[in-house]
């Protein structure tokens, strides 16, 4: 073969197409083949496209152990995870001094909006901002919830309002089924029952009852006692504005009634004969 057969014969091995390579498995074999094209005399654009695809593979890995991390409580294995809270959460100063709620774990069984309740009040009394009850939130999840929250889209939460409400939804079917506020009107006083037992029936009931317009309570409360009671006559000639002032009236009647019933004892001095 002459010289001039074999320069042209490597001038159509170097024009043909090189079939492209399947993305590097990891940080090291990207850099195998880095090294692999340097014996090979590829050309210096291959190389540089190499070497960003290298500097792309350390940026993500460095994002990776920067992300938040939190501890499995079944292995205590450290588990890597994206917060969901978005950066402008997460980037907020914290106050000097911080409280962590004392209001107890939810362990993804119980209402949620019982949990929610103790935890907006405790946050209320302290002057969280927006970005401080998202952060503290997960503080307060048992292992369960604590599951729920890390499988939340990374930085997806934005505001306390939205956490809120993917937490009532994810947990809805924990929720206290409340009574019909209809119901209400069943509830009577029996010929054989005191003022003190009707007026704790009646307010169990509606601790776990649909809301209810105060008037409401206060005509059903009224209603539903003894037609020939003593109660009724004396609210009959002393109305009444609200549910609390019938709860307060019934509380001093109860007093009244309570101490008439105590046995009274002749405390004089007898003279001896």
């Amino acid at each position: 073969m002459t010289a001039e057969s074999y320069f042209a014969h490597h001038q159509r091995i170097q024009s043909r197409p090189r079939p492209i390579s399947p993305a590097p498995r990891d940080h090291e074999d990207l850099r195998r083949r880095i090294e692999r094209n340097r014996m090979s005399r590829h050309s210096a654009e291959e190389i540089e496209v190499l070497h960003k695809r290298l500097a792309e593979i350390e940026t993500r890995q460095k994002s990776q152990e920067d992300s938040p991390r939190h501890v499995s409580t079944s292995g205590n294995v450290l588990i890597e995870a994206d917060s969901p809270l978005a950066p402008e959460l997460t980037a907020e100063a914290l106050p000097a001094k911080v409280k962590i709620p004392q209001i107890g774990m939810y362990d993804g069984t119980s209402d949620p909006d019982a949990h929610l309740g103790h935890y907006t009040s405790w946050m209320d009394l302290h002057g969280a901002s927006d970005a401080l009850r998202c952060r503290m939130f997960s503080l307060t999840l048992g292992p369960r919830a604590q599951k729920w929250y890390y499988t939340l889209p990374p930085h997806s939460i934005w505001k306390w309002q939205q956490l809120r409400a993917a937490f009532r939804s994810h947990f809805i079917g924990t929720q206290v089924c409340l009574i019909p506020k209809e119901s209400i009107t069943n509830i009577v006083q029996k010929d054989d029952e005191t003022l003190k037992d009707y007026v704790s029936r009646f307010n169990d009931r509606i601790q776990n009852m649909e809301p209810c317009h105060p008037e409401t309570l206060l005509v059903t409360a009224i209603a539903g006692l003894k037609p020939n009671s003593m109660f009724r006559w004396t609210l009959c000639q002393n109305k009444l504005a609200t549910f609390q002032e019938f709860l307060v009236r019934a509380q001093q009647f109860i007093i009244a009634e309570e101490s008439m019933s105590v046995p009274s004892f002749d405390f004089s001095v007898k003279e001896n004969k």
